[in-house]
């Protein structure tokens, strides 16, 4: 310390040490919130991956679902054709019958019931 009257001031060396000292704490500080940083980056990106496989595992699921439901709505109209298929059949049976045979079935069959 130089003094100067009552009056004391630091030197240089002095100055020039606690300059030093504030900056390497101010560095030391900075690091750490750096690190911080880089930690919670790094869980975030975790977290984000994370969602996106779930999302991904979901999406997967649900076209799965579809597809299954896609398929038994065709096989339902496929029955459903061969039903009205074998339907249309028998009415173009009945319809290619004479009349008088159409009549004695439809008697016949009024009898058994």
């Amino acid at each position: 310390m130089l003094q100067h009257g009552n009056h004391r001031f630091p030197t240089p060396v002095v100055i020039i040490d606690e300059v030093k000292k504030t900056t390497n704490a101010r560095a030391d500080q900075l690091g750490e919130k750096m690190e911080r940083a880089k930690e919670t980056q790094q869980a975030s990106h975790e977290n984000v991956t994370a969602q996106l496989q779930n999302l991904h595992q979901k999406t997967e699921a649900v076209e799965t679902n579809l597809a299954n439901k896609l398929d038994t709505i065709h096989q339902k109209q496929e029955d459903s054709e061969e039903l009205l298929s074998g339907k249309l059949t028998k009415i173009h049976e009945r319809m290619s019958r004479p009349l008088s045979a159409t009549l004695s079935a439809t008697s016949s069959s009024d009898r058994r019931t």
